[in-house]
């Protein structure tokens, strides 16, 4: 027994030592994107408090998983502006770099994720590092539209720069989407009980579209309504 426990203890102490770097980050460079893996990585310490708190959230399944997604990109983008902020970014990597048109934007963005996730879990299912994996990975390739895969091939002649860069990216994706599928548990919603590789494509094909196409649409009426106003530096107008 003493020598398992320790062992059972191990991967949890680990976890916890994952959740500190990116706040270590913040404090030591204002760096906070990565705050979204510490969220995740402390709901997963605490998977049965905060999924039982969830399912207690009186609104039909969907609704509630689709909430959920939406503010994990929310919490995302308000970490990513902060960070932009604090540090006087002139291209800070944000749908806007005004906060409010950035989370009005990113509804259609995150959006298209979420009805991508429903779709797909009604004939297939995913574990939670699945999810986790499967979004990180995809984060990689699709971040600013590419750019940073490009910087990561350009930095292989430094390959722990390239692999730490990569891990980030895979780090901040993955916990977007792992955090609010944690939080469901077992009330995913969704019927699927398929599995095979096919899943993959089908999740990857409907985020990548799903959110090109519903960030469109929002942007195309929140410029109507002219909700989106000139793009300003961030540290003169923070906000609008």
């Amino acid at each position: 027994m003493s020598m398992r426990t320790p062992r059972r203890r191990l991967p949890r102490v680990l976890l916890a030592i994952s959740a500190g770097i990116p706040v270590l980050g913040f404090v030591a460079s204002h760096n906070a994107t990565l705050l979204i893996y510490t969220l995740f990585a402390v709901a997963l310490l605490n998977r049965q408090r905060v999924t039982a708190a969830f399912a207690h959230v009186r609104l039909p399944g969907a609704a509630k998983f689709g909430g959920a997604v939406l503010i994990s990109g929310w919490l995302t983008e308000c970490f990513a502006w902060l960070g932009s902020y604090l540090n006087h970014d002139k291209n800070p990597a944000l749908f806007h770099p005004q906060l409010i048109p950035d989370l009005i934007l990113a509804i259609g963005f995150y959006g298209g994720w979420a009805v991508a996730w429903l779709l797909v879990l009604r004939r297939w299912q995913f574990t939670l590092g699945q999810v986790f994996v499967t979004t990180g990975l995809m984060g990689i390739f699709v971040e600013q539209n590419g750019a940073v895969i490009a910087v990561i091939i350009a930095s292989l002649g430094n390959p722990l720069l390239a692999a730490l860069l990569a891990l980030y990216v895979f780090a901040v994706y993955g916990a977007i989407m792992g955090l609010p599928y944690l939080l469901a548990g077992k009330g995913v919603p969704g019927a699927g009980a398929r599995t095979g590789w096919l899943k993959y494509l089908a999740i990857l094909a409907g985020m990548f579209f799903g959110a090109k196409l519903l960030f469109l649409v929002v942007a195309v009426v929140a410029m109507a309504l002219h909700l989106i106003p000139p793009r300003q530096p961030i540290w003169e107008h923070p906000f609008f």
